[in-house]
């Protein structure tokens, strides 16, 4: 799943996430045509870019999700960029 949002109208910051099930999944999905067409949009968009990553965390019995710091090796996540 993937989240452009709109930059803002003085600093042109803007925040863009991806979502996967897995990092595999995110490792195959870079591989795409149309993330690599993101990508270099992205690179003619922004001067600079930071990149975090984080876990979309569902517990079971509890209601909505949580976003935690990524810690390596769990099954999801969110990569959150920062043009």
């Amino acid at each position: 799943m993937y989240w452009y949002g709109v930059p803002d109208s003085v600093t042109g910051a803007n925040l863009a996430t991806c979502i996967w099930t897995s990092q595999e999944h995110a490792r195959e999905a870079s591989k795409l045509p149309l993330h690599r067409e993101a990508v270099r949009h992205a690179m003619d968009a922004y001067e600079s870019f930071d990149l975090s990553r984080y876990a979309v965390v569902k517990r079971v019995g509890e209601e909505g999700v949580r976003i935690e710091p990524w810690r390596s090796g769990e099954a999801g996540g969110a990569i959150v960029g920062h043009g």
